[in-house]
């Protein structure tokens, strides 16, 4: 029986189809989202929200502002952060790129979030976590990070499209271990052949994310089913226990020379 990896983009599940097992997430599925899913943010395409009531800046987790001016026709810099008064952080404001400033929040990164007024200041929240803006690779907080530019599926099209100047650290995490890069109650998901991290909540198992595809534990991915599926390495044995085998995808996700499936049954 095949299945299918779902992968949820500001409250749209994208469905990937498989063969004798899943398909990798690919980047467009999942750099659109700006919250959990069990949370807010069911139909935006971005976090277009401009909070001015939320916490103060505990303390910036980019490099201080260093002669930074914001680029031309901006409000605002996102990566170094400047330009905005004291207690408030640059964000990306819309899909074009357009930049605006927010009250800076008490999170920093890989905390739990559901809008970016809950990050510091060069944080932003995505996939249910705030995660950091970047430059270029050395930017961001985690050794083996990529920094990459986060896109989107616009209305009507199949084309994923990048939001302008809006680059983020994907950090290199272990999707069977996503604990020591990414935190506490946190997922680690692989695509085009890098990491990223991501919230996770506690489900494992038939039915465990039937209400939202983030919501499977840490090292479990969320099938087209609704089921919670253990996260494997094809080939290794043991990462799968009892009579469960790891399950190839169609188009494999390959990390470092590792290609990830997922234990079948759930």
């Amino acid at each position: 029986m095949g299945w299918s990896f779902v992968s949820r983009a500001l409250g749209f599940a994208v469905v990937l189809g498989v063969g004798a097992g899943c398909a990798e997430a690919t980047e467009e599925a999942v750099a659109r989202d700006a919250g959990k899913d069990t949370r807010s943010d069911t139909t935006a395409t971005v976090d277009t929200a401009v909070d001015d009531t939320g916490a103060v800046d505990t303390g910036p987790d980019v490099p201080a502002d260093t002669g930074c001016k914001p680029p031309t026709g901006k409000v605002c810099s996102i990566y170094p952060q400047c330009g905005c008064d004291p207690g408030k952080a640059c964000t990306i404001a819309d899909t074009t790129g357009k930049t605006s400033c927010r009250a800076a929040g008490p999170k920093g990164v890989n905390e739990d979030c559901t809008l970016d007024s809950a990050c510091k200041a060069g944080l932003t929240c995505y996939l249910g976590i705030c995660q950091a803006y970047c430059a270029k690779d050395e930017d961001c907080p985690t050794a083996g990070s990529s920094c990459l530019a986060q896109q989107y599926l616009p209305t009507g099209s199949t084309t994923p499209t990048e939001i302008p100047g809006k680059l983020l650290c994907h950090q290199k995490c272990n999707p069977l271990d996503p604990a020591p890069v990414c935190g506490s109650n946190t997922n680690c998901l692989v695509l085009l052949g890098r990491t990223l991290c991501s919230w996770a909540s506690t489900n494992t198992g038939v039915g465990g994310c039937k209400s939202g595809n983030l919501l499977c534990a840490p090292g479990w991915s969320c099938v087209s089913t609704g089921d919670c599926m253990k996260n494997c390495r094809v080939g290794f044995a043991g990462d799968c226990t009892g009579t469960k085998t790891c399950v190839k995808f169609t188009d494999p996700p390959i990390v470092d020379g590792i290609e990830y499936g997922v234990c079948n049954p759930p």
